[in-house]
C-alpha cells in the first residue's frame, strides 16, 4: 500500500499464494483479492479486513469452480467475480463465506473481465466469442485451404497412416478433445467442455492417443486412450504438472515437459522426463533442466526443446545423450519436418514461420504465416501426411458491453 504519489509503501500482510486482483471496498475498510494456489492452481476469492486479517470468500461455493477478479458495484450493493467465464453477483452484506451467488451472464460469450461505473449503476464488461479454425497451407504454392470448416477446431492432429485425426474445440467453460475418421466421419468425444483439452498425439502404430488435459481448477496432466476406446491411463507424478507428450519411435515410452510459467508452477525448476510404459516409471533426461516442450524428430535420432524463455531451441542426440545448442531466437510451438531435418517454428515475437537445420543449425525464415482480417492470431503446429503444413488460426478479438444493474 502506498500514498497517492506511489511513495512510502508498507506491507499490508504476506498472502499463502500470489495475490492479484486486489480491489477496495468502496467504504475504503476491506481490500478483497484473487489467490492463486501454485500447487493446484486453483484461483479463490480472498478478503483482507481492516483488522489485517485474512477471510475467505465462497469457502463451500461450487466446488471445482475457479472463482477470480472480483469488484464491487459503484454503491457497495453488490459483488461480481468471474468464475467459468461469466460473472456473477452476491448482494452485500454477502454472509460470506458461505454466501450462495447468482449469475449475472448467461450470453453465450467468454466474459474476460469487469469494472463498474462508480458514479452510476452500469457494468462494463469485455467479452469475447472464439472463433478457431484450421488449415492445410501448402508452402511451396503458398496456398492455404480450410479444414474441417462445420469443427471449427483449434489444432488438428493426423496419425502416422492418415486415417484418423484428433481436434480441440472451445467449448465453454473449457476445450474439448475428439477423435474421428479423416473425412471427418465417425466423431467421438474424449475430453469433454467439464476440462481444459491442450495437446494430443498419435502413437507410431496409430492405436493410442497421448494428450494433455485438466479439470478447469486442477494440475495438467497427460493421458494415454485406445483409438478404438476404453479407459484412461494416466502417467503418475511427479511432476505435478506435465505437458508435451511425445512418443518413442518403438511406442513403449513417453517423452514430456512440464507447462511453461504462464500456465502452472511459477519459479519451478523445469526438466524433461521420459515414462517407460513396461515399467511405469519415471526418469529425468539428464541434462535438461531449464527446457519444456520436447519434440522427438520422426526417425527418434533427436529431441528439440525449447529454453524456458523461449529464446532458443536446443537438441538432444538420443546416441549421444548430450544436448547443443541449435538457434538462438524467440521461439514458439516448434515441430520436426518429416525427413527429420528441419525443426520448424513460429517466431514468438514476428508473423513469420521459420526453420534451423539440425545437423547444422542452418536458420531460413520460410514465409509469413497467413493472416486474414477474420482472425487475430495464427500459428503451424506440424505437417499433414500428405506434405502440407497445418496452420491453426484463433479470433481473440474482444468488445466492451455495458450492463444496467436494476
Amino acid at each position: 500500500m502506498t500514498d497517492l504519489q506511489g511513495s512510502s509503501p508498507a506491507k499490508l500482510a504476506d498472502t499463502p499464494g500470489h495475490a492479484f486482483w486486489l480491489r477496495w471496498s468502496p467504504d475504503g475498510q476491506r481490500v478483497r483479492f484473487s489467490l492463486l494456489n501454485p500447487e493446484s492452481m486453483k484461483i479463490t476469492l480472498w478478503e483482507l479486513g481492516a483488522d489485517r486479517r485474512f477471510r475467505p470468500l465462497l469457502k463451500d461455493w461450487n466446488s471445482g469452480q475457479q472463482a477470480c477478479c472480483g469488484i464491487w458495484t459503484g454503491d457497495g450493493k453488490y459483488f461480481l467475480f468471474r468464475s467459468n467465464n461469466q460473472y456473477w453477483y452476491v448482494g452485500e452484506p454477502g454472509g460470506w463465506p458461505n454466501a450462495k451467488p447468482k449469475a449475472l451472464t448467461a450470453s453465450g460469450l467468454s466474459v474476460t473481465a469487469a469494472t463498474a461505473n462508480p458514479l452510476g449503476k452500469e457494468v462494463f464488461i469485455s467479452a469475447t466469442s472464439v472463433k478457431s479454425d484450421a488449415f492445410l497451407w501448402d508452402l511451396k504454392a503458398n496456398r492455404t485451404t480450410i479444414l474441417y470448416p462445420e469443427l471449427h477446431p483449434i489444432r488438428v492432429l493426423y496419425s502416422a497412416d492418415g486415417q484418423h485425426i484428433a481436434f480441440t474445440k472451445p467449448a465453454d467453460p473449457g476445450v474439448e478433445l475428439w477423435l474421428a475418421k479423416a473425412d471427418g466421419s465417425d466423431r467421438r468425444q474424449i475430453v469433454g467442455p467439464s476440462m481444459r483439452a491442450f495437446m494430443a498425439r498419435f502413437s507410431p502404430d496409430g492405436q493410442k492417443l497421448a494428450f494433455v488435459a485438466r479439470q478447469l481448477d486442477g494440475p495438467w496432466k497427460i493421458y494415454r486412450v485406445a483409438v478404438e476406446g476404453g479407459a484412461w491411463h494416466e502417467i503418475p507424478e511427479p511432476p505435478l504438472n506435465q505437458a508435451d507428450p511425445n512418443w518413442s519411435p518403438d511406442g513403449q515410452s513417453i517423452l514430456f515437459g512440464q507447462p511453461p510459467e504462464s500456465l502452472s508452477d511459477p519459479g519451478l525448476r523445469r526438466s524433461l522426463y521420459q515414462f517407460d510404459l513396461r515399467t511405469g516409471t519415471t526418469t529425468e533426461i539428464a541434462g535438461s533442466t531449464g527446457f519444456f516442450s520436447p519434440r522427438w524428430s520422426p526417425d527418434g535420432r533427436y529431441v528439440a526443446a525449447m529454453s524456458i524463455d523461449m529464446q532458443g531451441i536446443s537438441l538432444w542426440d538420443v546416441s549421444k545423450s548430450g544436448w547443443r545448442p541449435l538457434v538462438t531466437y524467440p521461439v514458439d510451438n516448434p515441430f520436426w519436418s518429416p525427413d527429420s531435418e528441419w525443426v520448424y517454428f513460429n517466431g514468438a515475437y514476428d508473423d513469420y514461420l521459420w526453420r534451423v537445420r539440425a545437423k547444422d543449425g542452418r536458420l531460413e525464415k520460410v514465409l509469413p504465416t497467413p493472416m486474414t482480417t477474420y482472425y487475430s492470431w495464427c500459428w503451424c503446429n506440424g505437417f499433414a501426411p500428405d506434405g502440407p503444413a497445418l496452420l491453426s488460426c484463433y479470433d481473440y478479438r474482444r468488445n466492451i458491453f455495458a450492463l444496467e444493474l436494476k
